[in-house]
């Protein structure tokens, strides 16, 4: 990672491949409520929701990565409960978001406070209110 490099890794509670997205898709035709993953439930449904999500995440300065399960395993070796987020520097790799506090979140905006102020207590933005 280049130095100074700073991202965000969002890891879903999904796995990647086709099979598991007709797995995904057929728990939504029966559990209309959350899809099995709060993270894709709050950020990914509908895309006026990605949308939003991608327009703010740019205006943080942060470089933000979404990975499936099964991938970030394979990649990092590390299972902190899913889904989860991680802040990941060029010396470190820690929690930003547990999975606690993730299927905690009611709400998009809920969504956008909490990735704001765990980025602004772990120093990476400062907000000014």
């Amino acid at each position: 990672m280049p130095a100074g490099t700073t991202k965000v890794i969002f890891v879903h509670n999904d796995d990647e491949g086709l099979l598991n997205a007709f797995k995904v898709g057929a728990r939504k035709g029966v559990k209309k409520e959350n899809d099995g993953c709060s993270l894709c439930s709050v950020l990914f449904k509908g895309k006026d929701r990605r949308r939003a999500w991608n327009d703010f995440t740019r205006t943080l300065r942060v470089d933000f990565q979404y990975m499936h399960r099964d991938r970030f395993l394979e990649q990092y070796h590390r299972n902190d409960g899913f889904p989860v987020a991680y802040l990941v520097t060029e010396s470190a790799m820690t929690i930003l978001i547990s999975k606690e506090k993730l299927d905690a979140v009611k709400d998009f905006q809920e969504m956008k406070e909490l990735v704001i102020d765990r980025l602004d207590s772990a120093g990476i933005i400062e907000t000014h209110f």
